[in-house]
This record gives C-alpha cells, sequence and structure tokens, in this order.
C-alpha cells in the first residue's frame, strides 16, 4: 500500500508497522502483543501519538473483521490457562529466563555464522541451495515434526504433551535446520522456527527444574509457554548483526 500511493520512507514504515500488527493480532489472536510488536521491532521504540493512533485502527479493524469471519476464538495456537502454584516459581523463571537468553545469544552467532560460511562458499546460488535443503531434509527424515512451522507440535508442548527427550532433540533440530535453510538462501523466516525452539526449550526447562526444585516447578504446559516469550524476546531485542 505504501508503495502504491508512493508515501514517504516515515510514512512507508508506520504503514508496514499497520500491516505487520494487524497480521500478529489476528493469527496469535493477540493484540495487545501485535502492539507490542509493531512499536519495538518495526518502529524500534519510536513512540508517536500519530502513530499509534493508526496502529490501533488498522489492528481493530483487523481483529473485528477476522473475528467476524472465523470466531474469536481462532488462533493457530491453543495456549492453556497460565498457572502459577507458588510465588516460589519466579525464582525458576528467573533462571529459565537466563537460560532463555543465553541459548538466544547461541542462537544469533550461529545463524550469522552459517550464513556467512555460505556466503563466502565458492559455489554457485543454486549448489549452495541443494546442499542447505538436502541437509534439512536428512535432518527431517528421523523427524518429520522439524519441518514446516510446526505449529502442531508447538500445542502439544503448550499442553503437556511431549517428553522432555523428544523435546530437547527437536529444539537442537530445529535450530541446526533453521540456520542451514536459511544460510543457504532458502525463503522463509525467523519467527516460526524461534516460536518452535523457544516452545521447546521451555518445556525442556522444566522437566530439569523439576528433577533439582520439585517444590518451585509449576505445570509443564506453563514453562512452554513462557519459555516461547522469553526466546523471542531474546532473539528480537538485540541489535541487527552489522552484516
Amino acid at each position: 500500500m505504501a508503495q502504491a500511493l508512493r508515501v514517504g520512507d516515515q510514512r512507508a514504515k508506520v504503514l508496514v508497522a499497520c500491516g505487520a500488527w494487524a497480521g500478529i493480532a489476528t493469527t496469535f489472536n493477540a493484540p495487545i502483543g501485535g502492539l507490542l510488536f509493531a512499536q519495538e521491532i518495526v518502529l524500534l521504540g519510536e513512540t508517536e501519538l500519530g502513530n499509534l493512533s493508526l496502529l490501533i485502527i488498522s489492528t481493530t479493524a483487523a481483529v473485528v473483521t477476522s473475528g467476524s469471519l472465523t470466531g474469536n476464538e481462532a488462533s493457530v495456537f491453543h495456549v492453556p490457562a497460565f498457572e502459577l502454584r507458588s510465588y516460589w516459581e519466579l525464582l525458576t523463571y528467573s533462571l529459565m529466563g537466563i537460560t532463555m537468553g543465553l541459548l538466544s545469544a547461541g542462537y544469533i552467532r550461529l545463524f550469522h555464522a552459517t550464513a556467512e560460511m555460505f556466503r563466502r562458499a565458492n559455489l554457485s546460488a543454486s549448489v549452495k541451495l541443494g546442499i542447505g535443503l538436502l541437509a534439512v531434509g536428512m535432518i527431517a527424515i528421523p523427524l518429520p515434526q522439524n519441518l514446516s512451522d510446526g505449529y502442531p507440535v508447538i500445542n502439544a508442548a503448550l499442553a503437556g504433551q511431549l517428553q522432555v527427550r523428544r523435546m530437547v532433540v527437536l529444539a537442537v533440530a530445529k535450530i541446526v535446520a533453521s540456520c542451514l535453510s536459511l544460510g543457504c538462501g532458502a525463503p522463509g523466516g525467523v519467527f516460526g522456527p524461534i516460536f518452535f525452539i523457544g516452545t521447546m526449550g521451555g518445556g525442556s526447562f522444566r522437566a530439569l527444574s523439576e528433577n533439582f526444585l520439585p517444590h518451585f516447578t509449576g505445570p509443564r504446559g506453563s514453562y512452554a509457554l513462557v519459555g516461547l516469550g522469553a526466546f523471542l524476546a531474546g532473539c528480537a531485542s538485540r541489535k541487527p548483526h552489522p552484516g
């Protein structure tokens, strides 16, 4: 729309933020989350009343339209009710936050290192693409859940239906596969893998915490949910890579 109207760069950025916010709000049934996403990621924290008004208008229209067509409860994630059995769990969640922060830093470094490796390889674009996708396909043979966005697997983890070993293996596989897929030049996004890795990481942390801190650990699905948000925050809040 910005290109069709031939608006300036600043106004185009606002329109992109409006579209991003509306898409996040309707897809994940999270209007407030969409606002924060647009404000922090697209507008980089710039706060202007005029821009905020446009964001609210676009998202309200999107949510009302989507709700009238698919129902207000339609969402790609089926999130269970969050439970905090004891305030002592805040200690456990703090430890998980540190862990997810370290994991996000490592993921970003591996992501850029893999992309740099493919960039420096003296091979044609088609060969690079073939090598990367062949590796992703080999990973998917024993782990077909690693393909696509993995939203059904995320919902299973949120419901507490996955074992810790399965979640650890899936998290590692998604880290490697997403770095290879995007690094070799295949089209795709990073938010799906980030959601997947964060959910599996949070669920895995909960299982470890239950062994060492059984009285400070709550329901399985809640940790998977918070792990998703923590890993997303760790990955999206870092400064852009100079490359």
